[in-house]
């Protein structure tokens, strides 16, 4: 009999304790089995019960999930600049369009500077941009009415800086332990146990750890799964729902649309979940909106909806 191969070091910290967890309570509920790797326990409980309280200590951090919620924050206030100087494009008004085409190329090369950023060097680049809307760009923003987006995005980017700094010395002031390290050492000791077992299996038969190695295998598969085998896969963007479009009135510019798009129960966000795309918008009849699939989520969703003539 034979342990499937698998590579720990893969899976994020939380499902590495939780699989570890699993491996430890079939060893309690197999005696014969642990009385194989009888010596090695001590030195594996001792590693798990270190990784138990790293982990602990990651997820209990006060201010992490605010941070995050404040990140969300930025990011919409970012996506609503967007999407605002966007709708402004094909404006009748040439110095409106003027106004957004200037704006739309600071927001694209931003855009760019943020993407794979850390934490530290996106907010630099929020401060930049926010200054340059507050001043290279004043009148262009006043124009385009944006002063309250700007705004907001520069609230959402002081409270994210001082949430961010709280936890940095919250974690400056705790011993530095490093999980990697503690991984690495109990994912020894578990091929160690687990070669150890097989071998006994060859030697004595496999009567005693045929249902250990069984539930062990099952387990395994759950996490290759669960675990790092969906953690990259993106989603296919053709299984969401889109609110329904009403029909459009034709003034004489390309129609755009900006319909809600969700996954499953979570609202997905413009410029960061999704792009759109349209054919046939400038005109009477029937419209084509794709919606791209971007961040974690890929391919391309086709929709249609209705242009009208403009009713007396």
């Amino acid at each position: 009999m034979k342990i499937q191969s698998f590579y720990l070091y893969r899976i994020r910290h939380e499902e590495h304790y939780q699989f570890l967890l699993r491996f430890r309570g079939l060893l309690e509920t197999h005696p014969q089995v642990a009385g194989v790797v009888s010596t090695m326990l001590p030195e594996f409980n001792e590693l798990f019960n270190r990784e138990r309280q790293l982990v602990d200590a990651e997820k209990s951090s006060r201010h992490t999930e605010k941070i995050a919620v404040a990140d969300r924050r930025r990011d919409r206030a970012i996506v609503g600049i967007t999407a605002a100087v966007k709708s402004f494009i094909h404006h009748f008004d040439p110095e409106v369009v003027t106004a957004a085409k200037s704006i739309r190329k600071l927001v694209k090369a931003f855009r760019k500077e943020i993407s794979k950023k850390s934490y530290s060097e996106e907010s630099t680049a929020i401060e930049v941009f926010v200054d340059e809307l507050h001043d290279k760009y004043e009148a262009q923003v006043a124009l385009l009415g944006l002063n309250e987006w700007v705004t907001e995005l520069a609230v959402a980017q002081s409270e994210f800086v001082k949430l961010f700094t709280r936890r940095n010395s919250e974690r400056a002031a705790k011993p530095k332990v490093p999980l990697g390290d503690i991984r690495k050492q109990v994912d020894a000791v578990y091929r160690e146990m687990t070669d150890l077992i097989v071998a006994y299996t060859k030697v004595n038969g496999e009567e005693n750890c045929a249902l250990f190695i069984d539930e062990l295998n099952a387990w395994i598969t759950y996490f290759k799964v669960h675990g790092h085998g969906h953690r990259h896969a993106k989603k296919s963007i053709k299984n969401v729902t889109v609110s329904s479009i009403p029909e459009q009135v034709y003034t004489g510019e390309p129609v755009i649309v900006l319909p809600e798009v969700f996954y499953k129960d979570e609202k997905l966000v413009f410029a960061v979940d999704y792009e759109l795309s349209y054919q046939n918008n400038n005109r009477v009849g029937t419209a084509a909106l794709f919606i791209h699939g971007k961040g974690a989520y890929k391919g391309k969703m086709l929709m249609s909806f209705n242009i009208v003539e403009k009713r007396e």
